[in-house]
């Protein structure tokens, strides 16, 4: 936020964001594409410029869509889920046993 709006308020954006955020996760849109941005304009457009504004949510959005393929990539990756350690001596005892199904 700084960087496109370095005379940001970190008071209003703290104020802000938690509404934007909720009316971004209902189902408007598609993982609310188009509100985020619109409700950008209308919270921090007149204060900081119309694209500015704009400009802070597309990068917050698409920030937000490459972690999550990252984090996709390595859930879909790995070899096994994180377990308890109860469940990490069950699988074991299972295959110890040779009970462990297909």
């Amino acid at each position: 936020v700084e960087a496109i709006m370095p005379q940001s308020d970190w008071g209003s954006i703290f104020a802000a964001m938690p509404v934007i955020d909720s009316l971004c996760s209902m189902p408007i849109s598609i993982a609310g594409v188009g509100v985020r941005e619109k409700l950008f304009q209308i919270y921090f457009g007149a204060e900081f410029g119309q694209s500015e504004a704009l400009l802070a949510a597309s990068m917050g959005f698409f920030f937000t869509m490459i972690f999550s393929l990252v984090g996709g990539v390595f859930f879909v990756f790995t070899k096994s889920p994180l377990k308890s350690p109860e469940e990490q001596n069950a699988l074991q005892a299972h295959k110890k046993a040779g009970t462990l199904g297909p």
